[in-house]
């Protein structure tokens, strides 16, 4: 009876602790990304001047052939140089990537340990490149977010809330395994 209790426990704990890390990389993905952006906050077509240091404001900037678009995601800094080549040579080198470097370890549950990641935004041109790109992420392991264009604060006051929410499910899910323990 208290073997399959502390099996269900565990493997809900395991799920707990899994999405506590993603919303710690989400609110990281979303701070370092900020300064890239315009006042909407990431994930659409907003471009920040900063970044092409040019001056002039980029939001819904659109070309000939489209509208540049943006993706943003957190990626484990010894798959950087390897992302970046396979990046660039898959979009033929029409994407333009900024990396932010994470200042705690977060954990990698690919590799059941504490590493270093990195932020990275990268804007590009078109639907079909965003999809590479997007797959690409996947195959390297980066965790691709997506913003709404409804700002930055607002979605960052929420992420922190979930992630309060998280810690103490996690506390309270830790407690109960160790009062089961005791039994």
């Amino acid at each position: 009876k208290h073997e399959q209790y502390l099996s269900t426990l565990s493997s809900n704990a395991s799920e707990l602790i899994a999405s506590k890390w993603r919303c710690i990389e989400n609110i990281a993905a979303l701070e370092l990304s900020a300064p890239y952006f315009g006042q909407g906050g990431g994930g659409g077509t907003a471009m920040d001047s900063g970044l092409l240091g040019t001056g002039v404001e980029m939001s819904g900037f659109e070309t000939a052939s489209g509208s540049l678009t943006n993706i943003v995601g957190v990626i484990a800094d010894d798959k950087i140089a390897t992302f970046e080549r396979i990046v660039f040579r898959a979009t033929r080198g029409n994407i333009v990537t900024k990396f932010s470097e994470m200042e705690q370890l977060v954990f990698d549950s690919a590799e059941g340990r504490e590493v270093k990641k990195s932020v990275f935004v990268g804007f590009l041109q078109g639907a079909h490149t965003y999809d590479k790109v997007k797959r690409i992420c996947d195959v390297v392991g980066a965790h691709v977010y997506n913003y709404d264009e409804g700002g930055v604060r607002a979605e960052l006051d929420q992420l922190r809330a979930t992630l309060k929410d998280l810690n103490q499910t996690v506390s309270s899910s830790e407690g109960e395994i160790r009062n089961t323990l005791g039994e």
